[in-house]
């Protein structure tokens, strides 16, 4: 596509520049004449005509968002038209995830923000519980491609352009394992598990000096906090030093202290609302009020049933009155995102969110166990939030046109994304999923969920299957996305390829040893297990070129261990097979173990890798 400026606010070139470069638009005098009028109030209208292409918006956000509108216009044939939209909420944005091992890099977090421009998403949380710079801590994300003030003043001055505030979105009260993980930090600052001690000087302290940093740091005036999920809070060294407290009181007290902070450095505080509401944990049986000026968060990616976010709105709506949703974009399960949670829980929650009032949503980008899953698998969920954001209602048509234009990548093709976490004929369920995971990490001598395997493959072609869920990551669905998405592809395939070669292969080398199977096992000597090898080394390269396309380095070490040591561990499984039948070795007792069936259900196994992978344990 190619522009003209004819009526172009200044203010508004160096975002659109940005998003040129994504887009592959360009700026000449031959281009397509570009006016645009922005001011608040203004309604979101993009109009085509034979003299060029008009916009109005209420601000820079929604600009970004109506130009995409017309250029697909443009690109469907028309070039008379008018089109209209009414913001459902205030603000819309997205939450990603920098803790789980994989950070960021800054042009890949430009990318995201572009995408997001393009939605129409106008606020972005970048979670950082420890991967931030704190000058007087120095082991404050130490070795875990922690974000610098300069690399942060970057990105918020690239995202201002897009008319995007980026809010931090940190913890200063639990989720600081990895920093308390270190003895100083740990005497300075530990109550217990990964929660700070409160109420001591040295954290006050230390919630001082991560408010001062974002102060001057980012524009925004708003912090997210977190403090959620502090199950444990004043049972540790707290309680030593005060005995025990009701928690909900801690709580309170803690978060005055927070926002007097805050507020000494210019920020206004959001945060989490479960430890006060204790929708998630029971917490002393009730809710309680909140320290005015509090802003909750409700975070809920699990209900699928209308009437169930409109209960939990209602009943927070009374603790806040300026109530912020987040749902969520479902790739924490494992290297595959769960795409049919997001669409069903999205619809049901923010349907209800518009019917309460709500004037801001996220989504939610949770990475957990390692940031296994393509950070770019959440942009379906990122979509379906934009579009929400400024329709009463969502079609599917709707979505993957959108979706299509803004990522170059098809609703059905990001869909095929996730047919490796379901069952055969399962291909719609909602429902948390993860033995695809538990087979990939499970040790082909040692598995420890062999009988759970017994019965799949009494029911279903697995192999069949993962071989057909790598053929429908086409390479043709792929060729107008980045290279990031490219590279994600290459990831999906090669993990749907692993799994074909390796699901039973341990049920194999356990029946075959059993029943004196000589000749079966030198088929899995010489076919199987050599093919299951080549399929994790590919896998495990295209891991490592996913990760290097979307994060620092850091972080990569630990996908690399787990895959590396699955595809060791089947070169392992060739020697001692050998070395079993060229008489070296008369027994194997690792396939001689009985397996013991304690689950009770063919998917339930555990979502980690140490659990699937050994009944030893990994480390002290």
């Amino acid at each position: 596509m190619e522009f003209s400026y004819q009526n172009f606010p200044i203010s508004l070139r160096e975002g659109f520049s940005h998003l040129c470069r994504y887009k592959g638009w360009t700026i000449s005098d031959r281009g397509v004449p570009l006016s645009v009028d922005v001011r608040p109030g203004a309604p979101l209208t993009v109009t085509g005509t034979a003299e060029g292409l008009h916009i109005t918006a209420p601000d820079r956000a929604a600009f970004f968002r109506e130009i995409g509108l017309g250029v697909l216009q443009y690109q469907q044939g028309r070039t008379t038209f008018t089109l209209q939209e009414t913001r459902q909420f205030a603000h819309a944005g997205v939450m990603f995830d920098h803790s789980r091992n994989g950070v960021l890099t800054l042009e890949r977090q430009k990318e995201l923000l572009c995408v997001m421009a393009l939605m129409g998403l106008d606020v972005y949380y970048p979670y950082m519980e420890d991967v931030y710079t704190l000058p007087q801590e120095p082991l404050f994300g130490y070795m875990r491609g922690r974000l610098g003030a300069d690399e942060l003043k970057e990105l918020d001055d690239f995202a201002y352009a897009l008319g995007i505030e980026v809010v931090p979105c940190i913890q200063t009260l639990a989720h600081l394992n990895q920093f308390l993980q270190w003895d100083q930090p740990a005497k300075a600052y530990l109550d217990l598990d990964d929660i700070l001690l409160v109420g001591s000087e040295k954290t006050d302290a230390l919630i001082d000096s991560m408010m001062q940093f974002f102060s001057q740091t980012l524009r925004s005036r708003r912090i997210h906090v977190g403090m959620d999920e502090a199950y444990r809070l004043g049972r540790g060294r707290y309680a030593d030093q005060n005995g025990l407290q009701k928690k909900t009181d801690i709580m309170r007290r803690h978060l005055q202290r927070v926002m007097e902070k805050a507020h000494e450095h210019g920020l206004s505080v959001m945060m989490w609302d479960d430890m006060f509401t204790g929708s998630y944990h029971p917490l002393d049986g009730q809710a309680v009020s909140i320290p005015d000026g509090a802003q909750l968060v409700y975070w809920d990616y699990y209900h699928e049933k209308p009437g169930e976010y409109a209960q939990n709105f209602a009943f927070r709506q009374k603790l806040c009155s300026d109530l912020v949703f987040a749902g969520g974009a479902w790739r924490w399960e494992g290297p595959a995102p769960h795409h049919n949670k997001t669409l069903v829980t999205t619809e049901s929650a923010l349907q209800e969110a518009k019917k309460a009032g709500l004037r801001e949503v996220m989504v939610t980008s949770w990475g957990d166990d390692g940031s296994e899953c393509p950070p770019d698998a959440s942009y379906l969920g990122m979509q379906l939030f934009a579009e929400h954001t400024f329709s009463p209602t969502v079609s599917r048509e709707q979505l993957n046109e959108r979706l299509t234009f803004c990522t170059g990548l098809s609703l059905s093709a990001m869909l095929a994304q996730q047919n490796v976490t379901r069952l055969p004929g399962h291909e719609q369920d909602t429902a948390p999923y993860t033995l695809y995971k538990t087979l990939l990490y499970q040790d082909p001598l040692c598995g420890l969920y062999e009988e759970h395997v017994r019965s799949l493959k009494s029911r279903y072609d697995l192999s069949s299957y993962y071989a057909a869920c790598a053929k429908a990551i086409r390479d043709e669905d792929y060729q107008n996305t980045s290279p990031t998405l490219q590279a994600s592809a290459a990831y999906y395939r090669a993990l749907c390829v692993a799994l074909s070669k390796k699901w039973d292969l341990g049920l194999c080398l356990l029946d075959a040893y059993r029943a004196g199977d000589r000749e079966g096992l030198a088929h899995l000597l010489h076919e199987r297990l050599p093919a299951a090898h080549q399929a994790m080394e590919t896998l495990r390269l295209c891991a490592e070129t996913m990760w290097m396309q979307n994060y620092k380095p850091f972080g990569l070490e630990v996908l690399t261990l787990r895959l590396a040591a699955v595809s060791d561990r089947l070169q392992t499984a060739q020697r001692r097979l050998e070395s079993y039948l060229s008489g070296q070795i008369d027994s194997l007792p690792e396939l001689e173990e009985e397996r013991i069936r304690f689950l009770p259900r063919d998917e339930e196994t555990p979502n980690s890798f140490g659990r699937s992978y050994t009944a030893a344990r990994l480390s002290w």
